[in-house]
């Protein structure tokens, strides 16, 4: 009965319990990429994030909160229409989690040009083109 317990505790020691993020391996997973990355934007924004490793599972949240095992599950691209801070970790077997990417989205400052020309703007006579030659 001893030689049975000794080789699934041996087993369980040196593979791990199993499950996404249990710390079975000793390196992390990469971190996701968000896109787009932070900044100002004039419209609202479709955010999508990859994995390098292309089979991990990756948890993401908006609300300000970093993200856990517990968190949402990313199922595809998903758009934002206001300020959010969205971070994500991904998860995968023979990996520890990784480490949490962030994005800071705002949306443009009312007033605030989000494209300026270069040079002046000359639009017709009132500033000083004239209509006749």
């Amino acid at each position: 009965m001893k030689a049975p317990l000794l080789c699934t505790l041996l087993l369980l020691t040196s593979l791990g319990c199993g499950g996404y993020g249990s710390g079975m391996g000793m390196t992390p997973a990469p971190v996701p990429m968000l896109s787009p990355p932070s900044g100002t934007y004039p419209t609202p924004q479709t955010i999508t994030i990859t994995d390098s490793l292309g089979a991990a599972t990756i948890y993401y949240s908006t609300d300000g909160s970093t993200p856990t095992l517990s968190s949402p599950i990313y199922r595809g691209p998903f758009v934002i229409t206001q300020t959010t801070k969205v971070q994500a970790i991904a998860a995968a077997g023979g990996y520890m989690t990784s480490g949490v990417a962030i994005a800071k989205l705002y949306p443009p400052v009312v007033g605030q040009a989000t494209h300026r020309p270069a040079g002046p703007v000359r639009s017709g006579p009132a500033q000083g083109w004239s209509a006749r030659r």
